[in-house]
Formats: structure tokens, C-alpha cells, sequence
């Protein structure tokens, strides 16, 4: 059968094992590591050996609120004289409209650090993809973050000095919008794409392939995949320790799943779980990792497709709420579900709601999210549309024990609590005790 959302009924020593196999992989040591974008697929690079990020200083450098972004330029070093060159039509139009997006992002992430960013040489065939743009990963078993946010959240490069965090490849032979106005109705807006790119390369993807297996190694998974889940019944797709895939073949193609993170359900505020793209063909390097398009309520940056003349500059609230739950937390917070009033603080009357919950053997979503404080009724019902409780979670099952009630009873003893998704090793919930310092 299938395990549940967070499928985290495991043993500690076996969490235990598994992040000692990621920590170690993500070291220098280890020999084969995988660039991977939605359009390429896993590319296995071989440390030390295929070096892909120049050693002089970068060609321009970008800090905005505490993030530093270095910015290496294939087209001006390699003389191509199109894309992103000095002296290509359109070359520094383009550099500004790009640190123009990142200064968004530095601006929205809240996160402090620095991400070395590979613009490769720009294609200008004018065929296939727009642009695109990844990260690395390593092939050790595990839930991974790869190498933006495993940076941005240790403080250091996992696969050395000579591998950058974020590549981006364009094709100029485009109808771009490179200029800071609207786009014509038969202009691609760069800024628009720019972002949905760069938000592939922090870690918006989905290492899946079409039956469920991983694209880089056996068991090894984004921490986007712990989201994706069956929308009848809210079930896990992926999970277990190692991780693997736990739904049915048909659930990849049913256009029917949902992201089970409780910070995007909040952020999208429509009182169902945000649908995850899943067309009745697979889709290689859309499927798993986008929104459903055309079903996302005013729309996002993260669907799969942008039509021509549109213009999407900003994170909807839904992709703020994804980014939050796959380890962004900087962005606006990331709070538990007891956390009414999202102080980061859980009140006498806030434990007291769980405790209801608990007292009461089960609990389920309330129809209409605005009829109840916090979008659940105690007690048994059929209703498990909505994202699961964050004190729900070992194992997922719509029941309260003992034990989660406990840990929520911590937070409250302690006079805080923080998310940390990225804690080494993880704790039980993604939260740790302690007001964030």
C-alpha cells in the first residue's frame, strides 16, 4: 500500500544512516555528481575532472538584501557575439532585465549568502526549449536539496570551487521581450522566463522520471518530491528512507495529483491543495515539476508554459508557498499549522486546539476553510483535500498521537519554535525548538 503524506514512520537509525550518506556524498570526495535541469535530465559530471565554472573572477557580481550572486558570462569569454555578449543586438539588455530578476530574488528569498550563477553559451536556433536552467545533485539516497539551497542553507559550496549553484542556457533566436515594459502579443517576456529558470536552478524540480523512478540514481529524490501526492486521500508518492516511489504508475499521468506542503495550500488560500502538473502523457522535463497549468487561480510563475505577450515578473503566492515548503524560509516565514496567529509562538489556546484534535481520535478539513480557525474539524471525517496538519506527520494519518502532541507541547514549553527544513541531521517535523536567532 502506499504510504502517507510524510511517510516518516521509520526508524531513527535509519534517518540517521541515510543523512550521513548525503552529507558525505555532498563532500568533495565524492566521484560523480549530476547537473540536472527539467530539460536536460541528469548529466553525470565527474568531480575534480569535468570543471564547469571558470577560475577567474566572475564577469559581473549582484548583491541584493545579504545575497550575493556571481555572475559568469559564457558568450563575453567565449567571443560568440550573440546572447548575453557585450556586443551581440540585445546582449546588455539582456544582462540588466536578468540582475534585474535577481535583485527580486534576493529581495523576496530573505536569505543571505552567495550562489555562483553559469550563463552557458545562448543557442539562437530558434527550436525547442525557451531557456533553461538547473542545479546539481549528488547520487547519494535521499530527499536532496541540491546545490543552491544546500549552499545557501550551510554556508558552503557542496561540490567545490569549480561547480556552480545555478547554469542557464537561452536560445536567442526568440522573439524576446528584452526591454522593462510590457511584452507585445507576439513577444516572450525575458524577465518572465528568467525567473521560472532560476527557479529551477534554487531547487524547484522534481527528480522523477516516468515511472516513478529517479532520473539520477535509485532513491535519489528532490525535496520537491516529498510533496507531490495523490489529491483523493492527499498520499504520498514518493517516500520511505531510502525514498522511493510508493503510489501507482497511473497516478504520474492522472492529472490528478496535489502539492501536500502546508505553506503553499496557505499562500494559494483557495482552501484546496495547489495542483501538480500531471497530463495524461508524460511530459519529460515538465511533468512533477510546475504547477498545474491553467488550473492554478491567478496563475504563476512555476506552470509549465508561458504564452506569448504574458508577463509574470513577481512569485505568485502559491510559488512563494512551494518555495517556502522546500526549504526557502527566509521568504516570508515558514509556520507551523497550530501557529494561528504565526508568531512563531504556540499558545496556551493554540495547544489547546490540538489537544482537541487529539482527544477526539482524528480530525479532517473543514468544507469551507473559513468556517473553523484553522481549516479542521475534530473527529473522523471523509474530507482529506486540505494539506495535513503539521503535527500530523509519523506517521501522516489524520490522527494526533501521543508523541506529536508531545513535541508540539515542547514548542509550547519553550516559548518558540522555528522551521528548519535544513537542519543536518533533519529533525522528526522540518521545525526545531527556539525562536529563530
Amino acid at each position: 500500500m502506499p504510504k502517507s503524506v510524510s511517510g516518516k514512520s521509520i526508524m531513527i537509525q535509519a534517518i540517521l544512516i541515510a543523512v550521513l550518506a548525503m552529507d558525505s556524498a555532498f563532500s568533495a570526495a565524492a566521484e560523480t555528481v549530476y547537473r540536472f535541469s527539467p530539460a536536460t535530465g541528469a548529466v553525470p559530471v565527474a568531480l575534480g575532472v569535468e570543471k564547469t565554472l571558470p577560475a577567474e573572477p566572475p564577469d559581473d557580481t549582484l548583491t541584493r538584501n545579504g545575497l550575493t550572486f556571481n555572475l559568469y558570462y559564457m558568450d563575453i569569454r567565449n567571443h560568440t557575439h550573440v546572447g548575453f555578449a557585450n556586443d551581440a543586438p540585445g546582449g546588455p539588455d539582456a544582462q540588466n532585465r536578468l540582475k534585474e530578476v535577481l535583485q527580486y530574488i534576493g529581495d523576496t528569498l530573505n536569505t543571505p549568502g552567495t550562489l555562483d550563477v553559469l550563463l552557458m553559451e545562448s543557442e539562437t536556433d530558434g527550436a525547442g526549449y525557451l531557456a533553461y536552467a538547473g542545479t546539481y545533485y549528488s547520487g547519494a539516497p535521499g530527499f536532496q536539496p541540491g546545490a543552491s539551497l544546500y549552499r545557501l542553507t550551510h554556508g558552503s559550496k557542496p561540490f567545490g570551487p569549480t561547480y556552480e549553484e545555478i547554469f542557464v542556457v537561452v536560445d536567442f533566436g526568440r522573439p524576446w521581450n528584452l526591454g522593462t515594459g510590457a511584452p507585445g502579443g507576439g513577444q516572450v517576456d525575458f524577465m518572465t522566463v528568467m525567473l521560472h529558470e532560476i527557479t529551477h536552478g534554487l531547487g524547484f524540480v522534481s527528480l522523477s522520471n516516468s515511472t516513478g523512478g529517479s532520473q539520477i540514481a535509485p532513491n535519489v529524490y528532490s525535496v520537491l518530491d516529498q510533496f507531490v501526492a495523490r489529491r483523493t486521500g492527499m498520499v504520498s508518492l514518493f517516500g520511505g528512507s531510502p525514498p522511493s516511489f510508493v503510489g501507482n504508475l497511473a497516478d504520474l499521468t492522472s492529472n490528478d495529483l496535489a502539492w501536500s506542503g502546508p505553506a503553499a495550500f496557505a499562500h494559494y488560500g483557495q482552501g484546496v491543495a495547489p495542483g501538480v502538473y500531471a497530463p495524461a502523457t508524460w511530459a519529460q522535463g515538465s511533468s512533477l515539476s510546475h504547477w498545474n497549468t491553467g488550473h492554478i487561480v491567478g496563475g504563476a510563475v512555476m506552470e509549465h508554459a508561458i504564452a506569448m505577450g504574458v508577463m509574470r515578473r513577481q512569485w505568485a503566492p502559491v510559488d512563494i508557498g512551494g518555495l517556502i515548503d522546500i526549504g526557502f524560509v527566509g521568504l516570508a516565514g515558514s509556520y507551523h499549522s497550530a501557529d494561528q496567529d504565526q508568531d512563531n509562538q504556540i499558545s496556551l489556546s493554540e495547544l489547546l486546539r490540538v489537544i482537541q484534535f487529539f482527544n477526539s481520535a482524528a480530525y479532517h478539513c473543514a468544507e469551507n476553510p473559513g468556517d473553523t480557525e484553522d481549516g479542521y474539524i475534530p473527529g473522523t471525517g471523509a474530507n482529506h483535500s486540505c494539506a495535513p496538519h503539521a503535527s500530523d506527520y509519523n506517521p501522516q494519518n489524520w490522527v494526533i498521537s501521543l508523541s506529536e502532541l508531545l513535541r508540539l507541547i515542547q514548542f509550547f514549553n519553550s516559548g518558540g519554535y522555528h522551521a528548519c527544513p535544513g537542519e543536518d541531521p533533519p529533525t522528526e517535523d522540518g521545525f526545531c525548538v527556539g525562536l529563530l536567532k
